[in-house]
C-alpha cells in the first residue's frame, strides 16, 4: 500500500460548515380573542465536507432554506393551532458533508503510477465501460453520497392544555 503524508493544516473539521447564517422575523398579534403570531425564518450553510480531507468527492455544496409557522393561542392559553410550511421554496439540502468511496477495482492513473503498476483493463465497472485507467480528468473512479435535507413539508398542529 502507498502511503503519502499530507498536510491538514486549514482544513476544517468534519460536518462543520466554516459560515452559517440564520435569520428569523416573529411578531405576535394580540386581540381580545387571542394571539396570532408569523414567523420566517432563513438558513444559509456554507460547503463543508464529510472528512478530513477537504477534497471535492467528500464536498457538499453550500444550500439555503426557508420555513413559515402561524401559530394561534387563545386569550386563555388552553388550545394552540400551528400551520407550518418548511423549506418552502424545495430547496436541495445537505445535511452534512459528502462521503466518497472508491468504486472496486478503480484507481486513477496517478495511484497505478505510484503503486509502480502498468495501466490496463485489470478491473472495468460493469456496464460503466470506465477500467483501472483514469480516461478523463474528471472520473477517479469514486461515488459521491449526499444526507439531503427533507424536501418541502407542511402540516398543522393542534395542542390543548388542561
Amino acid at each position: 500500500m502507498v502511503q503519502r503524508p499530507q498536510d491538514l493544516s486549514g482544513n476544517s473539521l468534519p460536518q462543520i460548515p466554516r459560515n452559517k447564517v440564520s435569520l428569523a422575523v416573529t411578531y405576535a398579534f394580540e386581540f381580545e380573542a387571542g394571539s396570532l403570531t408569523p414567523e420566517v425564518s432563513y438558513v444559509w450553510r456554507d460547503k463543508q465536507y464529510g472528512t478530513l480531507f477537504e477534497r471535492s468527492y467528500n464536498e457538499a455544496p453550500s444550500w439555503d432554506q426557508t420555513d413559515l409557522r402561524l401559530t394561534w393561542k387563545d386569550k386563555d392559553n388552553r388550545y394552540t393551532v400551528i400551520a407550518f410550511a418548511k423549506n418552502v421554496f424545495d430547496q436541495l439540502g445537505y445535511d452534512g458533508g459528502a462521503s466518497g468511496s472508491r468504486i472496486t477495482g478503480v484507481y486513477s492513473a496517478a495511484t497505478i503510477a505510484a503503486a509502480g503498476l502498468t495501466p490496463g483493463l485489470a478491473a472495468t465497472i460493469p456496464g460503466g465501460g470506465f477500467n483501472a485507467v483514469q480516461r478523463n480528468s474528471t472520473f477517479n473512479g469514486i461515488d459521491t453520497s449526499y444526507n439531503l435535507t427533507p424536501p418541502r413539508t407542511f402540516g398543522v398542529e393542534f395542542q390543548y392544555r388542561f
